[in-house]
């Protein structure tokens, strides 16, 4: 029967670096026939156990009867080594299970950060304003290392905008502005047996100005008949609905308003050239001035009245003047006035009643027809 073995390890400490290389030695009184030893590492968390080695040949001591078998094992270390327990067993074949064994460990290993990686949630191609979001920044150490994040070489301070979760590994905030467009660093920090570790990266966000659609406004049904000229049809969950096409309803809008504006803005013009003709019927219809007068005899008794002023009126087919006595207030109404000679010997020829002038006249027909 195997004896318990002999194991040790070289450096003796079981706080080491990540790629230190250890000498595992094993050594035991294995007996008869064909004894061995095996060297083997374990994780504290599994019941699985790694053959690093075993002794290939046997020394034979025939003074005390036994036979030993040695192994010296030079091993290179991992940060996957860590919280690993080393061990030795001896064996021959009477030796039932479990064999004799001897263990080192558990082996803390140092290192520093690992490769870093990123996780973004939500995972999107580009983000909007007001999206929230949370970047973690995934990286391994031993002794447990420290985070911290920059955004575009400016360090991210934890305040109203910025929250930090999980040792600041992970940094949440809402998109406020385009311009956080940008790259956002993440720095993982330790030290190694006084020796400063650290790995940096980065991961770009793309933030992008949001196309906002009108949600349609759905109404009933136009599986069986079709929608009104402002609706239009689309499927919403297997069922055809009308909806309400918002901009073509902004357009029927500003098209009306056009057409209003267009029939204001032509009555206006309309409106101004009338009240423009009418300034210049009344310029032309009105001539006094001072110290003008006409004389005008009357065919009776052929006296003759002196009129300060005169007003005229012209209608179109059928001239008609009105003549005011501003002095008596009498007015006589003339259809037209002979342009000829009145009677034979009487009065003089009338030519125009012209601003400025002055006519007498012997005697004035009422009604003649020209």
């Amino acid at each position: 029967m195997a004896d318990i073995p002999e194991f040790s390890i070289q450096p003796a400490n079981t706080t080491l670096e990540e790629y230190s290389a250890v000498n595992l030695s094993c050594s035991a009184n294995v007996g008869r026939p064909r004894g061995m030893v095996t060297i083997w590492k374990q994780s504290i968390s599994s019941d699985e156990r790694i053959q690093l080695g075993s002794s290939s040949s046997s020394v034979t001591d025939n003074r005390n009867c036994s036979v030993y078998a040695n192994l010296l094992i030079t091993y290179n270390l991992s940060r996957s080594d860590h919280d690993f327990i080393f061990s030795c067993t001896s064996k021959n074949i009477h030796t039932n299970d479990p064999a004799p064994s001897i263990e080192v460990g558990p082996i803390t290993i140092l290192y520093g950060p690992s490769k870093i990686s990123f996780e973004v949630r939500p995972n999107h191609t580009h983000y909007y304003v007001e999206d929230d979001i949370h970047l973690t920044c995934i990286s391994d150490g031993n002794p447990r290392p420290t985070f911290r994040w920059k955004f575009n070489s400016t360090d991210i301070m934890e305040n109203r905008k910025y929250s930090f979760l999980n040792g600041n590994a992970t940094v949440g905030f809402v998109i406020q502005y385009l311009n956080e467009s940008g790259n956002y660093q993440c720095y993982v920090e330790n030290y190694v047996n006084e020796k400063y570790m650290i790995k940096n990266d980065s991961i770009t966000l793309t933030v992008k100005e949001q196309n906002i659609i009108p949600k349609p406004i759905a109404t009933e049904s136009c599986f069986r008949g079709a929608c009104s000229f402002i609706e239009k049809c689309y499927e919403n969950e297997n069922t055809a609905v009308c909806s309400k096409d918002i901009w073509r309803i902004i357009s029927i809008f500003f098209i009306t308003l056009s057409l209003i504006m267009g029939m204001a803005t032509v009555s206006l013009c309309v409106l101004l050239k009338i009240q423009k003709q009418r300034k210049g019927y009344i310029k032309d219809g009105v001539n006094s001035g001072d110290g003008e007068g006409r004389n005008y005899e009357t065919l009776g008794s052929r006296e003759t009245h002196t009129y300060p002023s005169v007003t005229q009126a012209v209608t179109v087919g059928l001239e008609e003047r009105n003549y005011e006595s501003l002095s008596n207030g009498m007015t006589d109404t003339y259809s037209s006035i002979d342009e000829r000679a009145l009677r034979d010997g009487e009065g003089a020829h009338y030519e125009s009643l012209g601003s400025g002038e002055t006519h007498t006249y012997s005697s004035i027909q009422s009604n003649v027809s020209i």
